[in-house]
């Protein structure tokens, strides 16, 4: 075969690949998203590795010691350490061959909605400090930029998805009625696991980016007097140092990773710090909202409803 048919080959079977509906989502190609002009380089790197890649939950009996998935999420892992700068000395390749195994754990049953190559984006993005400072390459940290990328990168991205192919499909623009809709649907998930936490003792509720608690600030439901703000605050700080606590370390370098982080948390003044506690703070205080509201045999949705109606009527007054 000629150096010609077999390079005109070749761009048969990349042109074939690319009309090829993605994995997740069959209205869209590959081409579609390398050629759309109103997504940048990172988001079209995202929506691929979301919407074209299996998920870790789909994969996990391939996740053996050996396999070439398990090799290539060890490599991820092993090129982020060097990334960071932390060298052997601090971390030593017997402790990194103990961490690597327990991070790919920790990854597979607590992120098994991603894919592979989103763990790839969020690493490669978390060492080089898009989400904030990072103290250490440990469990803590794997955690942070995960939840990170889910939250603010991912999220954000996927939102641009019906924009990629406008003249096929234009962007749906939701009346005030199908806004409402959506943020019904969001409060009747908080109300259910209110009650199921009422019926259960169990709290399992999950207050993503404190929205829960900036929705309740806004409507004055969130009530805490001075005593109670500095016990949260001490509360969470408390949970914040435990995070960090020297003896949930698996390796003298992460030991003094978290060192750098309780001392900044005793000092009070690093800013990324205060953050981290003040978003812990609010998660508190959500649960204390729950339990005052139980004490008092009051129901979450009846209070939110009511708090909704107040400031209605304080809006009309003002107009």
């Amino acid at each position: 075969m000629s150096k010609e048919l077999q390079k005109t080959e070749n761009k048969s079977i990349i042109k074939a690949e690319e009309a090829k509906p993605l994995l997740y989502a069959n209205d869209l190609t590959i081409s579609d998203i390398q050629r759309a002009d109103n997504i940048n380089a990172l988001q079209k790197e995202v929506i691929l590795a979301a919407l074209n890649y299996p998920k870790i939950r789909a994969i996990k009996d391939e996740f053996l010691l050996g396999t070439e998935i398990y090799e290539y999420m060890a490599s991820i892992i092993d090129k982020t350490i060097w990334e960071s700068g932390i060298t052997l000395k601090v971390f030593p390749q017997e402790e990194r061959e103990q961490f690597i195994p327990i991070a790919i754990e920790e990854i597979k049953n607590e992120y098994y909605l991603l894919s592979v190559e989103e763990v790839r984006i969020a690493f490669k993005r978390g060492v080089r400090k898009k989400y904030g400072d990072f103290f250490g390459i440990n469990i803590t940290t794997i955690n942070s930029w995960l939840d990170s990328y889910i939250e603010s990168t991912k999220e954000s991205t996927m939102l641009m998805l019906p924009f990629i192919k406008p003249e096929e499909k234009k962007p749906k623009e939701y009346t005030e009625e199908e806004k409402q809709e959506q943020k019904q649907f969001w409060l009747n998930g908080v109300y259910n696991d209110f009650n199921y936490f009422k019926d259960t003792g169990d709290y399992n509720f999950i207050d993503f980016q404190n929205s829960f608690y900036e929705y309740c600030n806004d409507l004055g439901i969130i009530k805490l007097n001075k005593k109670q703000r500095v016990e949260i605050w001490n509360k969470a700080t408390a949970i914040c140092k435990a995070d960090y606590s020297r003896s949930k370390a698996t390796s003298f370098g992460q030991k003094l990773d978290f060192k750098k982080v309780l001392d900044k948390i005793k000092d009070g003044k690093d800013e990324s710090v205060k953050d981290m506690i003040k978003s812990r703070s609010k998660k508190i205080a959500i649960r204390y909202l729950f339990k005052d509201l139980i004490s008092e045999n009051k129901d979450l949705k009846e209070v939110v409803e009511k708090a909704i109606i107040k400031k209605q009527k304080n809006e009309n007054k003002q107009t």
